[in-house]
This record gives C-alpha cells, structure tokens and sequence, in this order.
C-alpha cells in the first residue's frame, strides 16, 4: 500500500464519521423543532377551535331568531312532541311540528348541518332556562343551545369571545357562555342564544 492510498482511505474515514455526526446533529435539531411546534399547535389548537365553535353558535342563534320571525311563536309551542331534541329539530325539520298552520310558514332549513349530533362536541339541544343555565325559566326566559362534550380549553376561549373571558370568580355560570363541572378535560357548555318568545 502506498502512503497516497493510506492518506485517501483516512479522509474518507474521517469524512464519513463526520457524515455521520452532522446527521446526528441535524436529526436532533429537527427533533427539537417538531416537539415546540407540536406544544405550539396544541396550544394555539384550543383557540383556533374555540373561536369557530364561537361562529357556529351565533349561526344557531341566528337561526333560532330566523324560526320566531316566521313562525312568530316560540320554538317550544310548535313543536307536536316539545323536548329538547325535538326543539333543535324544528330548525331543519317540518316533521316535528304539530300544525299545517306552522309548517306553512316555515321557511328553513335555519341551519346547514341537519343533526342532533355535533361532530365534534357531542349532543345538541335546546332548552329554556334563566339568566343562568342552573334555574329554570322566570323572567326573562331564554332558550339555551347545549353541547354535551366540549373541551375545557374550548369553552374558555368560546367564553373569551362572548364574555370577554369574565372576570368573576366563576365565569362558568355567568354570561351568554356557561358550563357544568370540568370531567376529562370536557364540559357541558351552555349558550344563551336569544329570548324564549312568551
């Protein structure tokens, strides 16, 4: 072997070993990067729900007060079978009203998704509670849209919209957004979506 050919197979050795401790480096630099942008994502995830959660709900009270100006009753009074379920109905189904009358002067569908099942946050109903979702109707009356499931974080960023997060000590049972009590992470949100028409 001459001292030219050692000299190549060195510098190639050192080249690879370099190789490889610029991949391992690179690699963990791009490991570092994915984990923040992963806590970021799901940190900003909460806002980014909460505020489209916050645009579907004035679409459903939108909806609700576009039912009272054709009907002109309340939601509650045309409904053959009045519950909570059914109420929701109403706002894209003729089927669960009671009278011919009623059904003529419904002009709807009031809302695009035709269900009683968010897709992401559970169960949708409607109901008629106080000012507070914890008493029943006195006066006023309003009728509340509820979400069975929602995420705690999106209910905080939801009561930001509505309730420019609330100062009180406990936001979740004041304002147009309430909730119940926090079980995994999720809650049962409530929100004041209009007047009940009495």
């Amino acid at each position: 072997m001459t001292k030219h050919t050692g000299i190549k197979q060195l510098l190639q050795q050192n080249k690879g070993a370099m190789f490889g401790l610029d991949a391992r480096i690179a690699i963990a630099i791009f490991a570092a990067i994915t984990v923040m942008v992963a806590a970021i994502t799901t940190a900003n995830l909460g806002n980014i729900y909460g505020q489209a959660l916050s645009d579907e709900l004035k679409q459903m009270s939108e909806a609700i007060e576009g039912f009272h100006a054709d009907i002109r009753k309340d939601i509650f009074k045309t409904l053959a079978e009045p519950n909570e379920e059914k109420a929701f109905m109403a706002l894209y189904d003729t089927s669960v009203l009671k009278n011919t009358r009623d059904r003529a002067r419904w002009i709807g569908p009031y809302i695009k998704s035709q269900t009683t099942s968010h897709v992401r946050y559970g169960d949708i109903r409607l109901t008629k509670k106080d000012g507070t979702h914890q008493n029943n109707c006195g006066s006023p009356c309003y009728l509340w849209i509820t979400l069975s499931k929602v995420p705690t974080s999106v209910a905080l960023k939801t009561n930001e919209v509505f309730d420019q997060g609330s100062d009180t000590d406990s936001p979740q049972y004041e304002g147009r957004i309430q909730w119940e009590d926090d079980v995994d992470n999720n809650v049962m949100l409530w929100f004041r979506a209009t007047r009940a028409i009495n």
